[in-house]
């Protein structure tokens, strides 16, 4: 079996909807596909993408983005008011679809989506000064998400008790199996947020330096290092760089699709070296994902196996244990949701044991493998390094946190906008002159 990887698939573009139209019926029949997060801010066109893609992988993992989340006419008229209804909405969705958002099992590989959510104090490295700050003018999912009253931390930008009501949907029985059997398995989990700063640029690298306030969660670190040391890789995504580093003995990946203008004008930073002359024969076909990142051998009848998972998961259970349950007061939809993570546990798999022919064959092909470059885990292996143009530069730089200075890309783009902001002020004040009024009084 292989797994792939891509994340950020907008297919709100009609370019990127075709890139999951144009991947091959035949080929990945066998394989796993792992998307973490940010299909669409429309249910309509989740469904069709997911849709797609279940019906050409043999399994897609999925979690929840920021976009999937944001509330939009459409919802409203729909009758979904707010985020955690929306919410609910997208994990029946997936149900229907038969696409897994919570841990499961696959022979000796644990697949693990996590709930998780961006907070302000993620954030430890020094401001750049003279940028507007994160707010609800820059920031959009402060504007377009929602959030009942009684969701904690839901009435304050960017809060962390937000961050950890999400870390909290986390605790299931499906969770609970994985934290009990995680030493026997290769174990990759797949998040939309980033759990550390560390796998993003610089705050002086980027266009929106406030940027780093709304990509990650504190809470998510703490969850990932649950895991450890059995964690071998997670996929993560939201910050549109293409990124392939380890720390702390886990590797991260980052694989995304992004807008197709993104593609055109910055693809090597979205692209991967390994695969950059196939990315730069066609940047919007995007022919480089889904990117290959694992391989193992899997008994027979995993592919049933997980169907009757996602029936099980059908019947809603008891209400959830974590941060959701905690709250006396709680909103219908949540009650809802909790509910619907409440699964029964996973059906317990019968752990078939390969014959000595097997194995000797399966050892044969895990060396030619390693040969080419695969890195050796328990049971499978790991893609070779593929080369991401901003986690390549840190391997051999050190972060300098307290380094205010804008690089001369960012810097430029900012003496305009003060040059725009200075005219446009300029011209308001003569305005005002000829009209007699003080400029305070526009």
């Amino acid at each position: 079996m292989r797994v792939f990887a891509a994340t950020d698939l907008h297919v709100d573009y009609e370019e990127n909807m075709e890139w999951c139209r144009s991947i091959d019926h035949d080929v990945y029949r066998e394989d796993v596909l792992v998307v973490s997060g940010d299909v669409s801010d429309e249910l309509g066109a989740l469904e069709q993408a997911l849709g797609c893609l279940a019906a050409k992988f043999a399994a897609v993992f999925y979690c929840v983005g920021n976009h999937e989340l944001w509330v939009r006419k459409k919802d409203r008229a729909a009758g979904v008011l707010d985020s955690v209804a929306k919410l609910r909405c997208v994990l029946d969705l997936c149900q229907r679809l038969g696409v897994h958002t919570q841990p499961v099992r696959v022979g000796n590989l644990w697949l693990a989506p996590l709930f998780s959510w961006h907070h302000k104090s993620f954030d430890c490295e020094a401001d750049i000064p003279g940028v507007p700050p994160a707010s609800a003018w820059t920031i959009a999912d402060y504007t377009h998400c929602v959030w009942p009253s009684d969701i904690p931390g839901g009435q304050e930008l960017g809060s962390l008790e937000l961050a950890h009501w999400f870390d909290g949907l986390n605790d299931t029985p499906a969770w609970r199996q994985l934290l009990s059997s995680r030493h026997e398995c290769d174990v990759i989990a797949l998040a939309h947020f980033l759990p550390y700063q560390a796998l993003l640029p610089e705050k002086r690298y980027l266009y929106y330096p406030p940027l780093a306030k709304a990509v990650g969660s504190a809470p998510l670190a703490a969850r990932l290092a649950e895991l450890q040391p059995d964690l071998d890789l997670c996929f993560v995504g939201h910050t549109h760089f293409a990124w392939d580093a380890t720390i702390g003995g886990v590797r991260y990946i980052q694989a995304p699709l992004c807008a197709p203008r993104e593609r055109q004008r910055r693809l090597p930073t979205i692209g991967f070296g390994a695969s950059m002359e196939r990315a730069e024969a066609d940047p919007v076909a995007a022919g480089w994902l889904p990117l290959e990142v694992y391989r193992c051998f899997v008994p027979a009848g995993w592919k049933e196996e997980l169907k009757r998972h996602i029936s099980s998961n059908l019947v809603p259970g008891e209400p959830t244990d974590g941060l959701l349950a905690s709250r006396q007061a709680q909103s219908s939809a949540a009650q809802q949701v909790g509910q619907l993570l409440q699964t029964q546990q996973q059906p317990q798999q019968q752990r078939q044991q390969p014959q000595p022919q097997q194995q000797e064959q399966q050892q044969q092909l895990l060396d030619e493998w390693v040969a080419e470059g695969w890195q050796r885990l328990r049971h499978g292996a790991a893609a070779p390094d593929q080369k991401a143009r901003w986690s390549e530069y840190y391997a051999g730089e050190q972060r300098r946190p307290h380094d205010t200075e804008m690089a001369p890309w960012v810097a430029k783009t900012y003496a305009k906008r003060f040059q725009r902001a200075a005219r446009l002020a300029a011209a308001a004040t003569s305005s005002s002159d000829e009209s007699g009024l003080e400029p305070d009084a526009i």
